[in-house]
């Protein structure tokens, strides 16, 4: 067999081989160029040719090495086959065993080995595609924009699609730090192309992220209008949304709207379209356009849910039931008659009419019937039926759904403390804890009873349990950094857990409310007040409003204190906690 024959045969062996994406996967090359120690000096590229391969004898020391790795890779010794594979290429310059370095370094991983294998292999075959392309991956991974210009305007002129390589490029230079760079090298390699939907896309987006709102709002309307396409479609949209006014707003409705009614089967347009409806509050149109679809049950279950995010409980009810009546044994609907009857229930209860809540629960039957009997329980709750609902509780089959397990521990932790006390409750979770281990929400709830049991160093390590099964925990975060600075002289380490909570759920009312106390705590009175009343904007919370009252009469803001509490006494004329903090600041009504 001569060599030639052999190298093509090995390099056709199996092998899983994972190729590194045009958006250059983090977890295939993760080292940055710095800790690679290497320097990237590529060849000049050549045009596209066949690979100039090497007059070579296969002698009986070169057929051992080529053997001796390949069963380095049946044993997954990577290392070993990759270098004996890169080694063998560098002594006879044959571009193929090279490329099979590329393949093994990709298979292990290994940000180096796949740098230099790359390297030899555009050296041997200047003008392979494949190399060069592989070449452009690594160089914009690691932003050595200058170095792969050549090649990269040699590959655009060459390859028959120049717009979908172009897409790729930008999609990777999106994800580079230094955002100006990256768009003088796009502009550079894309200067060809110019007048191409895919440069002008990717002008758009790029343009857009180093602030040139006019240019990449220019560029995004030209390529919407050559090629419009989902991409086209959401870039103008972004782009349009980026103004931050009701104009931009208006323009990025109209936009999915005329392309949503040429395309009405593009779901993910509609979708798109159903968020901008819901965040311009135009309620009315989302109606209109859910009409539009009117056997997508899941689209009609989540605008329902928005529906009643939104306080349109109305139309909400009307959708939700609509889905009620769907049959709850059809595999096409799956859950969603259930669902809809589950939250039905949960309108009704919201509006004390219990009667109701507990015949819209005991509708649901199949999968759901858990949660709807843990309904019933929370029904029974409010009408300050504990022991009935504790027996509802019993008839709960968790089955293996640790989940429905670990919430009807909750709700019986939290019936228990209605009916005995919180020690009693907190007894009861700990013996559900030593079940489910490595339950985050039940040592949460654990900490909460334990909180109020004044038992703060057993509520600290219990929300520290619960983050180091989620680290991404936000309101555990913020349940701990609230307890130390409420609890505790802890100041700093308090803010450093609401502060993580914030960053985690920027949205969520209940850390905002954490964020502005902190900031009381911290003097900081204006950015408090801020972060209260994003807050307050979000929940109407009896806490929110004493915080912000306290937060405006400290900083001098008598009138607007005053202004909150008035609305607090209305929505809760018999607070004590209200009157207690009119008492402390001295206020005279």
């Amino acid at each position: 067999m001569g060599f030639n024959r052999l190298v093509s045969c090995l390099c056709a062996a199996a092998i899983a081989f994972t190729a590194i994406p045009m958006t250059a996967d983090a977890a295939a090359v993760p080292a940055s160029k710095k800790e690679l120690n290497l320097v990237f000096d590529p060849p000049k590229p050549k045009k596209f040719s066949p690979d100039s391969l090497p007059e070579i004898e296969l002698t009986g020391g070169l057929l051992f090495q080529l053997i001796a790795s390949e069963i380095a890779l049946q044993r997954n010794e990577l290392g070993a086959a990759y270098s004996t594979y890169m080694n063998v290429a560098e002594e006879t310059g044959d571009p193929r065993l090279a490329e099979r370095a590329v393949q093994i370094a990709q298979v292990a991983k290994a940000p180096r080995e796949i740098m230099r294998s790359v390297l030899l292999w555009n050296k041997l075959a200047p003008g392979n595609r494949h190399a060069q392309e592989m070449l452009i991956r690594i160089g914009l991974h690691y932003q050595e924009y200058n170095k792969i210009l050549l090649t990269t305007q040699s590959f655009l002129s060459q390859v028959e699609d120049p717009g979908k390589v172009i897409l790729g490029l930008q999609s990777q230079l999106l994800i580079g730090k230094d955002r100006k760079k990256a768009l003088a090298f796009f502009r550079k390699a894309t200067e060809k192309f110019k007048r191409l939907p895919e440069t002008k896309l990717g002008l758009a987006r790029l343009e857009g992220l180093v602030g040139n709102q006019k240019a990449a709002e220019r560029f995004a309307k030209e390529s919407y209008k050559q090629k419009p396409n989902p991409e086209s479609v959401m870039t103008l949209v972004s782009v349009l949304l980026q103004k931050k006014s009701n104009a931009g707003q208006k323009e990025a409705r109209q936009v999915l709207g005329q392309y949503l009614a040429k395309n009405p089967k593009d779901l993910r347009i509609r979708d798109s379209y159903a968020q901008l409806l819901l965040l311009s509050s135009d309620y009315n149109q989302l109606i209109e356009l859910v009409k539009k679809y009117p056997d997508d049950y899941e689209f009609e279950l989540s605008t329902a849910v928005s529906l009643l995010q939104n306080n349109h409980e109305a139309e909400a009810e009307a959708l939700l039931t609509k889905l009620a009546k769907l049959p709850q044994d059809d595999a096409e609907n799956g859950t969603i008659p259930q669902k809809a009857l589950l939250l039905l229930s949960e309108v009704a209860l919201e509006n004390k009419k219990y009667e109701e809540a507990l015949a819209l629960a005991d509708r649901v039957v199949g999968s759901m019937k858990p949660a709807a009997l843990i309904q019933k329980a929370n029904v029974y709750s409010h009408e300050d039926k504990h022991k009935e609902a504790l027996e509802v509780l019993k008839q709960v089959d968790p089955g293996d759904n640790n989940a429905v397990a670990e919430e009807v521990a909750a709700v019986e932790s939290r019936l228990i403390a209605e009916l005995n006390g919180d020690t009693e409750a907190l007894k009861t979770l700990e013996k559900y804890l030593q079940k489910y281990p490595e339950s985050k929400s039940l040592f949460y709830e654990a900490a909460m009873i334990a909180e109020r049991l004044d038992l703060i160093s057993m509520a600290e390590n219990y929300l520290k349990r619960a983050l180091e099964i989620d680290p991404n925990f936000a309101n555990a975060y913020n349940s701990l950094g609230y307890t130390l600075l409420e609890r505790t002289n802890r100041l700093k380490e308090a803010g450093e857990n609401i502060r993580k909570a914030y960053q985690l759920d920027p949205s969520n009312p209940y850390i905002l409310d954490s964020m502005g106390w902190l900031s009381f705590k911290e003097k900081n009175y204006t950015e408090a007040i801020g972060y209260l009343n994003d807050a307050l904007q979000l929940l109407e919370s009896e806490d929110i409003m004493l915080h912000l009252a306290e937060a405006y009469w400290v900083s001098n803001q008598k009138d607007e204190a005053r202004l909150v509490l008035k609305r607090a006494k209305e929505l809760w004329p018999d607070s004590e906690d209200t009157e207690a903090l009119i008492k402390r600041l001295g206020i005279r009504e």
